[in-house]
């Protein structure tokens, strides 16, 4: 097999979602999955490292920015059908629970994430829908998928870590792999698609 590459994928394989590499004249499939972890054809897995194509910060910055609006149009059409399911209901009662939709609403703006995120993550995509629209995935370093556990792992440690946002814009600016705080404690990586 030719060790010779150029950095360049080609494609998906249709069946377990592992990138296809274009080498010297052959395009060859360079995983395949196994019990949810990918074995490299490759004998050394240093190639792994230079092949990896690492997310850039302006995309994953952008992906942020889209998740963001996504996160609140979800929230904001929750909060708008329970602030008119309460209205309907103070109507027919004849009481007052505007503060169990603003309650509610409130909660939504926590709770959304820890749906949204994770779900996406974890799912045949790999990534949110803002990480989808600039062609970026989230893995293991491994080359492994995300679990729902680990995809859940990484909303909760990233939110825990917001407040350190400009650390760990840092963190990918300085990294090898382009990892921020919260890839590098739960040794993930985003890649370009």
């Amino acid at each position: 097999m030719n060790n010779t590459y150029n950095n360049k994928i080609v494609g998906y394989d249709s069946q377990t979602g592992a990138p296809i590499y274009e080498t010297n004249n052959t395009i060859n499939a360079e995983y395949q999955q196994v019990n949810n972890t990918f074995t490299t054809t490759i004998d050394n897995t240093n190639n792994l490292k230079e092949q990896t194509n690492y997310s850039s910060l302006s995309k994953r910055f952008l992906a942020f920015l889209l998740d963001g609006l996504f996160v609140c149009i979800i929230d904001a059409v929750i909060f708008m059908i329970v602030t008119i399911l309460t209205l309907l209901f103070s109507m027919i009662t004849g009481s007052s629970s505007h503060g169990i939709s603003m309650l509610i609403g409130m909660l939504g703006i926590f709770v959304i994430p820890f749906i949204y995120y994770p779900l996406q993550e974890a799912s045949k995509y790999h990534a949110t829908l803002g990480k989808r629209i600039v062609n970026i995935i989230v893995m293991n370093e491994d080359g492994s998928y995300l679990t729902k556990g680990q995809a859940f792992s990484r909303t909760l440690i990233k939110h825990l870590l917001s407040e350190l946002l400009i650390v760990s814009v840092v963190i990918i600016l300085a990294s090898e792999k382009k990892q921020s705080l919260h890839d590098l404690i739960l040794k993930q990586i985003v890649v370009n698609k």
